[in-house]
């Protein structure tokens, strides 16, 4: 069965992308999970099952070197509190659609 782009966005990428966010936020920025909650719009439930590896598992988007220096500068933004939620979701989806333009991603276990 084949997937759309924006399935395969939706489904895959950006839960991949918010859990290494929050990855970064917890252990090396050292946020606690209510404060990340409160940055990033979602609840603390889903914040902890991104740092559990429940919820955007399926990529690991630490192996893209320019992904994760995005993530990391996005991350010092959100924590310094330079980025409002909206902001937020621009930069987000810049990082998604460099992901899927430059065909950072596995597609072959999507089939």
């Amino acid at each position: 069965m084949r997937i759309t782009i924006y399935e395969l966005m939706n489904r895959y990428v950006y839960p991949a992308i918010r859990r290494r966010l929050v990855e970064i936020l917890y252990h090396n920025i050292g946020l606690n999970q209510i404060e990340i909650a409160k940055l990033l719009g979602i609840t603390q439930s889903a914040v902890s099952r991104y740092v559990v590896r429940n919820r955007g598992a399926f990529l690991d988007v630490s192996k893209f070197d320019e992904i994760e220096y995005d993530l990391r500068k996005i991350a010092k933004q959100i924590a310094e509190r330079k980025l409002d939620e909206y902001t937020l979701h621009i930069e987000l989806s810049k990082v998604i659609f460099k992901m899927l333009a430059k065909g950072m991603y596995v597609v072959s276990t999507l089939n």
